[in-house]
């Protein structure tokens, strides 16, 4: 009988959080598209048309906040599995050496970059914005 090493025990899970967190850089990717939608909404004064997108950000935020409660459960199978202190990549790297590891590294830092320019664009139409509604 072959005796699995932990490496092989946990791949799937580490595998199924990497593949959340891709699903979680589309969702704000298309956050980011609408963001730049709306800020050319909010250039030429299109307000009206701001409540339509604004419901479309909502559901997108809705959508990660519910995929983070997944993947939250599955970084606890894994702490749980591997007896870590918490759930990150260092902690990770010291009990695996498993390419699906540095994959879910890879995928973070993508995500990363991801929300920060977001949260940017997020920003800069708040701004836009509140420059429009105290003009008036």
């Amino acid at each position: 009988m072959e005796v699995l090493s932990k490496e092989k025990i946990v791949e799937p899970i580490i595998k199924k959080i990497t593949a959340g967190y891709r699903q979680q850089a589309s969702a704000y990717e298309e956050l980011l598209h609408l963001s730049e939608k709306q800020h050319s909404l909010v250039s030429a004064k299109e307000i009206y048309k701001l409540a339509e997108l604004h419901q479309q950000k909502t559901e997108i935020l809705e959508k990660i906040a519910e995929e983070e409660g997944g993947l939250k459960k599955l970084q606890d199978d894994m702490v749980r599995a591997l007896n870590l202190e918490s759930f990150s990549i260092s902690e990770l790297k010291k009990e695996l050496s498993n390419p699906s590891v540095d994959e879910l590294y890879k995928t973070l830092v993508d995500l990363g970059h991801i929300v920060k320019r977001a949260e940017q664009a997020e920003a800069e139409n708040e701004e836009n914005l509140k420059k429009i509604l105290h003009k008036k």
